[in-house]
């Protein structure tokens, strides 16, 4: 083997290492790496409560946060409306208005009420799909449910329609523009769920139990609470409405030791949001962004400070 002349020895390196150089630069980029989709479109709105102080804040589909200024008089109860506004009562129990996060708190003028809900002390806010008011006034003291308010933001006074039955606990919840799902507990105090039919002042109980209600704005899906506070089964409302006819959509079940404290669907139903807790507030709750698409699984998860009550949820675009 005839061996490399001394200078061709010493330039064979270079000329290596320019090869090298001309193929790095010949490479293509490396692509970005493809983010993950979005768990659900538009954002979840969290309330939570003392013992810490009030926190609102918004969660986007990849767990991206957004916190949110709570009312100067603080944030007793909260709904948000499929439009983005946000109305809360606050701790002198007024209700206020805002037209979105990082929005002025309004108050809302309700007009003349019977004096029994001017010194109620639990007043439970629902928005319904036409851009109305629920207010469910209610007595700590007795646990009676006094009746709700109707009212709409944009106009003045509101419709008051009476209930006689005992306090549930949850926020209410809308079905369609007219009919409002209230929990309530019976005369052997059972939790059940009232419908009210505002357009009419009338109102039944429910054709099944449960605790709790929320409904999805195009009508679709309810998510009903169970008695055990553990369980919510997805139904179409006339199936439920009808006796709870057939199989639910879907049901998912909390584990033993947390009770759900409030729950959201969104827009069309396809995504459950739900927030449980330990009973006790000795270890961190969880809200849980659920998937109907893929069979009602986790799809986003962010914990909760250890005894704070997670006192709403809502989507909002």
């Amino acid at each position: 083997m005839t061996a490399l002349p001394p200078a061709a020895r010493r330039a064979a390196p270079v000329l290596v290492a320019l090869l090298v150089a001309a193929l790095v630069a010949c490479a293509p980029e490396p692509s970005p790496p493809t983010p993950e989709p979005a768990a659900f479109d538009g954002r979840l709105v969290v309330h939570t409560g003392r013992p810490e102080p009030d926190q609102l804040f918004a969660l986007d589909g990849r767990g991206d946060e957004t916190p949110a200024d709570p009312p100067a008089g603080g944030l007793r109860w909260f709904a948000a409306a499929p439009d983005g506004r946000l109305a809360g009562v606050d701790g002198d129990g007024r209700i206020l208005v805002a037209e979105g996060l990082g929005a002025s708190w309004l108050p809302v003028s309700t007009g003349e009420v019977p004096a029994e809900a001017s010194e109620a002390d639990i007043r439970l806010p629902a928005w319904s799909p036409d851009g109305r008011l629920g207010v469910l006034y209610g007595d700590s003291g007795t646990a009676s449910a006094l009746g709700v308010l109707v009212v709409d933001p944009a106009t003045d006074g509101g419709l008051w329609v009476p209930l006689d039955t005992g306090l549930g606990g949850y926020p209410p919840a809308w079905l369609d523009a007219s009919r409002l799902g209230v929990p309530t507990r019976d005369s052997e105090d059972r939790p059940t769920l009232t419908i009210l039919d505002i357009d009419v002042g009338t109102g039944g109980l429910a054709s099944h139990a449960g605790r709790a209600l929320a409904a999805s704005p195009d009508g679709s899906t309810l998510a009903v609470l169970r008695p055990d506070a553990r369980t919510v089964e997805l139904w179409r409302p006339a199936a439920w409405l009808a006796g709870a006819a057939g199989a639910p959509l879907g049901r998912v079940v909390a584990t033993d030791a947390v009770v759900v404290e409030a729950l959201a669907l969104d827009d069309t139903g396809d995504n459950l949001a739900l927030g449980t807790a330990d009973p006790d507030g000795t270890t961190e709750g969880v809200v849980a962004v659920h998937d109907g698409s893929d069979g009602w699984s986790v799809s986003l998860e962010r914990p909760i400070a250890a005894g704070a009550p997670i006192g709403a949820l809502g989507f909002v675009p």
